[in-house]
């Protein structure tokens, strides 16, 4: 009987190859190829990088093929990005043709464009300092409105929230009238403990969802808890996701867990995010056998997301059932190896199985991580 034979490196290699920015793995050339094609923007640096080279060098095998993708290092970014794609016959020359029309339009953009894309996409996968990097550039190119907007709101995701009131006052002076930029000023500007000038602004606005939430969120901090309840409640009311969740933070700030369940109960199409806000209920409560009965029950239909095995890793950690706790923690990373949160947890497992050296050995690994994860990015740039 013919037998079809498989690549070399389909074949022969076990060993994964990770795309740094996207955090996905491939095990084959081809693999690795037509993934870089497809996302071309966000991956295609990868494919010239030495880590790259070396994969395919000494995990794939292909050392002919290692040295050709070395010597296209010379070339302009799309003619290497071209050169690499055709290191094999894998494409036909109507998708390489496809690729140069759209490489093409790419490269006639400004440079800030194309940086605040890549911040976007960051931005978008979780990444809040990396994206800081890469709009800071842009912003050298351009004090674009959309940029200015876009770093303030990264900068509040890492709890830099003077830096983002900055920024966002100088975007309000060039769009005065931009509500969008208003709401996020507001929210800057409660978190920044510039109450007064929060309910300022938030005045000059007409209702809305946004602007219930922020003022529920403002009334809370104040310690005026019969209006943060009214405006967040409202907020509610529209149905947002992320309203009702905040709702649901707000009685779990109050220890009224009960209410806490019956708002997150309004969510109508639940998530796996849902089931992490369930069970932040009963860890609020200490009561994490339930916390982990709930993360239990939604891996059985999301097995692949990372978040939930973090998040049941620690409650088995707490709960002192440490050996569950090392099997989630493990099957995180195994997800999301980048993940700086998974990293931290498996520390974390270490720690309470009170194994000095294994303890040491997993700090050391996710502090050199973040250190190399923001030199490549500014290597990158």
């Amino acid at each position: 009987m013919a037998v079809i034979q498989l690549c070399a490196s389909q074949a022969e290699n076990h060993a994964a190859y990770l795309f740094r920015t996207t955090g996905v793995k491939v095990f084959s050339l081809e693999e690795a190829l037509f993934y870089a094609y497809h996302n071309w923007k966000q991956t295609a640096d990868d494919l010239f990088s030495p880590d790259f080279i070396d994969w395919v060098r000494r995990d794939l095998k292909l050392s002919e093929i290692a040295d050709k993708l070395r010597g296209y290092a010379s070339l302009s970014f799309g003619d290497r990005l071209v050169s690499c794609l055709r290191v094999i016959d894998y494409f036909d020359e109507s998708e390489i043709d496809s690729l140069l029309r759209d490489l093409d339009a790419w490269e006639k953009r400004l440079e800030w464009e194309k940086l605040k894309d890549w911040g976007d996409y960051l931005a978008a996968r979780g990444m809040p300092g990396k994206a800081v990097i890469v709009y800071k550039k842009a912003l050298a190119d351009s004090r674009r409105v959309s940029l200015l907007n876009n770093l303030a709101v990264v900068l509040m995701r890492l709890e830099r929230f003077a830096e983002s009131v900055f920024l966002l006052e100088e975007a309000l002076k060039r769009e005065p009238s931009n509500k969008e930029l208003a709401i996020n000023y507001a929210e800057a500007l409660i978190y920044a403990g510039r109450i007064r000038d929060a309910t300022a602004v938030l005045d000059s606005l007409p209702p809305s969802d946004a602007v219930f939430g922020l003022f529920g969120e403002l009334y809370s901090r104040s310690g005026d808890f019969a209006k943060a309840l009214t405006n967040l409640t409202a907020a509610a009311g529209g149905g947002s996701v992320e309203y009702i969740y905040r709702l649901a933070d707000y009685y779990i700030s109050v220890s009224e867990y009960y209410n806490a369940l019956n708002a997150i109960n309004g969510v109508k199409r639940p998530d796996a995010r849902t089931a992490v806000k369930r069970a932040e209920v009963f860890k609020a409560k200490e009561d994490y056998a339930s916390a982990s009965d709930i993360l239990e029950k939604a891996l059985s239909a999301w097995p692949d997301d990372a978040e939930l095995w973090i998040q049941l890793s620690e409650c088995c950690r707490r709960n002192y059932n440490i050996d569950r706790a090392i099997h989630a923690s493990a099957r995180a990373l195994a997800l999301h190896p980048d993940s700086a949160r998974a990293k931290l947890e498996e520390v974390k497992v270490k720690r309470a199985q009170n194994r000095p050296r294994e303890y040491q050995e997993a700090l050391s690994r996710l502090i050199d991580s973040l250190k190399n994860e923001y030199r490549d990015m500014e290597e990158a740039l």
